[in-house]
């Protein structure tokens, strides 16, 4: 739910109610497959990546541990993304002790991505939850890009992976708009993001059929031409 200092538009207040009245058909459907259901509403955080969702989110696991995360001076810093490797190693000894506290799954509708967080990461990689991160959503969604032949979806996105990690140099073509772009990925494997979410631990975007890789800095060269931003077309100028 947007927080009071955030400033939207009547389109976007729109979607956003879309967006929640989503998330509330999803745990009411989850019912009928699952005993336990937790349905959580929290502030936007205001951008992507913010820690402080968390607190809601990780349930039992999160507040049951954040007073000793406080204890030892680890929970601010966490938060801020400021803690140095080796608080981060000793905020996840205190989560691993609690982990049987921790949800299964946690299926992430909503308006700021939190893939990017060291909550998902925890619950994720020490916790063995199963997480699926789902910003932006929208209702179309359900019967186009979440329509598909998951399995197939799936053998075609790992095969683009290895097409992609044979390359020294990726190249997007001139398009209509005269884009051209070439960047180096030399030393960085490009990674698979299926949407097969059925192991323990297992973490993806959905909708999924991509292929991501961090390209080497200092590399990309061209003219890239960005038509739409994640809720909205661009205007030209």
């Amino acid at each position: 739910m947007p927080t009071p200092s955030e400033t939207i538009d009547a389109h976007d207040s729109c979607r956003r109610d879309g967006l929640r009245y989503i998330a509330m058909l999803t745990a009411e459907v989850g019912r009928s497959y699952t005993k336990k259901i937790l349905y959580k509403e929290f502030p936007a955080p205001g951008s992507h990546g913010t820690e402080a969702a968390g607190r809601t989110l990780g349930n039992r696991l999160w507040k049951e541990n954040y007073r000793e995360l406080k204890k030892k001076r680890l929970a601010c810093t966490l938060l801020k993304k400021e803690l140095p490797d080796s608080g981060i190693k000793e905020a996840e000894e205190v989560l691993r002790s609690a982990k049987s506290e921790s949800v299964n799954a946690v299926i992430a509708l909503s308006n700021y991505s939190t893939s990017h967080t060291r909550f998902r990461d925890f619950l994720t990689r020490i916790c063995g939850c199963r997480y699926a991160s789902m910003p932006l959503f929208d209702v179309s969604m359900f019967e186009g890009s979440m329509h598909v032949d998951w399995k197939a979806l799936a053998k075609r996105t790992h095969a683009l992976e290895t097409i992609v990690n044979t390359a020294e140099y990726v190249e997007i073509a001139t398009t209509q708009r005269h884009a051209y772009f070439v960047l180096s990925k030399r030393g960085r494997r490009a990674l698979s993001d299926t949407g097969v979410l059925t192991k323990k631990g297992s973490f993806g975007n959905l909708p999924a059929g991509e292929v991501f890789v961090a390209p080497l800095e200092g590399t990309a060269d061209g003219k890239l031409v960005l038509q739409w931003a994640p809720t909205r077309e661009l205007e030209e100028r």
